[in-house]
């Protein structure tokens, strides 16, 4: 039994095509829909190897989105945070808040600062579920407390901070008036013990 107005034959489909919203005009189909693969199979293939849809409007799809981090940094994914990796069952077109604090776990001279997400979006940003699976890797590089102190009579630089692991922090000592610089006496993993008043200091 057709319904009105519906012909039969190969490829035609007498069910509801499942729209979004047609009352609002949203013709996009939602998942699940009987106009999903099932177009013209002499057309070309979709970016799923499969057949194209029926309508205008690509079926909305359920898809993957995998959020990487290293172990114990926090992030946010449409408003709940996380520490650790996941795998999100989500839908193509929703938009969602992706968002990650640029500094993490400093604690005890060791912290790490976040350089970026792999899809070149800066620390908090809006992303739009594709329509195909979608990973998001955050970059952190460590990072190292240099604490730096003097005695009476002289300044130094800086005056102490964190810096990246990998880099290089020149430190410096002068001497007031009445008083010499004797040198600089270092404790802790990569510090420095010597008599150059400048130090290019490996941050390790």
């Amino acid at each position: 039994q057709q319904a009105s107005g519906v012909y039969a034959g190969t490829g035609n489909i007498n069910a509801a095509p499942l729209f979004v919203n047609a009352a609002s005009g949203d013709y996009r189909l939602q998942p699940g829909s009987p106009c999903a693969d099932t177009g013209d199979p002499a057309s070309p293939r979709d970016m799923y190897g499969s057949f194209p849809d029926m309508g205008a409007f690509a079926a909305i799809r359920v898809v993957t989105v995998t959020i990487n981090v290293p172990s114990g940094r926090t992030y946010s994914f449409n408003g709940n945070l996380y520490t650790a990796s996941q795998a999100f069952a989500d839908t193509s077109g929703k938009m969602r808040a992706v968002s990650i604090d640029s500094i993490q776990n400093r604690f005890a001279g060791t912290g790490y600062r976040f350089t970026g997400w792999s899809n070149g979006q800066p620390a908090g940003h809006p992303l739009e579920i594709p329509l195909q699976d979608v990973t998001l890797t955050a970059s952190f590089v460590t990072q190292y407390e240099i604490r730096m102190e003097s005695d009476p009579g002289g300044s130094i630089s800086p005056a102490g901070g964190w810096y990246d692991a990998g880099s290089t922090v020149v430190i410096q000592a002068s001497s007031g008036p009445g008083f010499s610089f004797e040198g600089w006496d270092g404790t802790g993993t990569g510090s420095y013990t010597g008599f150059d008043a400048t130090y290019s200091l490996p941050v390790t």
